[in-house]
Formats: C-alpha cells, sequence, structure tokens
C-alpha cells in the first residue's frame, strides 16, 4: 500500500494543530500557575512581615509590608483596579506601616 501525498499533508497538517493546541494549553498553565505564586508571595510577605513586627524587628517588618505592598500593587492588580487596590491597601496596613515609623510608598 503507497501513501499518497495528500494522506501525509493531512497527517502532517493533523499533528500541527494538536501540537498548538497542546502548546496553547501549557502557555495557560504557566500563566495561571505564575499567578498563583504572585498571590502567594503577598501572603507570604505579610505573614513575615507580622512576624517581623511581632518579634521587634520594625525595620524588617517594614521591608516585608513594602516588599508584600509591591507583589499586590504592581504584580497582582491590573491597571484598571490598581488605584481602588492601593486604597484598600492603605485602609488595611497603612496603619501597621505607620506604627512601625513607616510612609506610604508613592506610586
Amino acid at each position: 500500500m503507497e501513501i499518497s501525498p495528500e494522506h501525509i499533508l493531512l497527517a502532517s497538517l493533523v499533528i500541527s494543530v494538536i501540537v498548538i493546541y497542546y502548546w496553547y494549553q501549557l502557555g495557560v498553565n504557566v500563566k495561571e500557575i505564575k499567578n498563583r505564586i504572585n498571590r502567594n508571595d503577598f501572603s507570604y510577605c505579610i505573614e513575615e512581615a507580622k512576624i517581623a513586627e511581632f518579634s521587634g524587628k520594625k525595620d524588617d517588618a517594614l521591608n516585608w509590608y513594602y516588599r508584600a505592598l509591591y507583589f499586590e500593587i504592581y504584580k497582582n492588580t491590573d491597571d484598571s483596579n490598581r488605584t481602588n487596590r492601593i486604597e484598600n491597601l492603605k485602609n488595611e496596613y497603612g496603619e501597621s506601616i505607620a506604627k512601625l515609623g513607616g510612609n506610604w510608598p508613592q506610586s
């Protein structure tokens, strides 16, 4: 049985579509994993800030709060929601930062 060029072309097309689909799925999964890591970075930094604050390490606590704010404002929040998110974060963490002698970071 001889394989015609049309069959080879059709098989190549099918394989190409399958490969493109899997590359697309891989890209979607990588983006989802990246977003989860970023959210975890914010939570991790907040926990570290609270631990440092509890331990009396004010400078370390401030650094952790600032790092958490950076992750949340610039990595986890899109431009359209940034202003509202900054206000929410300021209400939630502004007092802790001020109590440690820090200032709200300029964006």
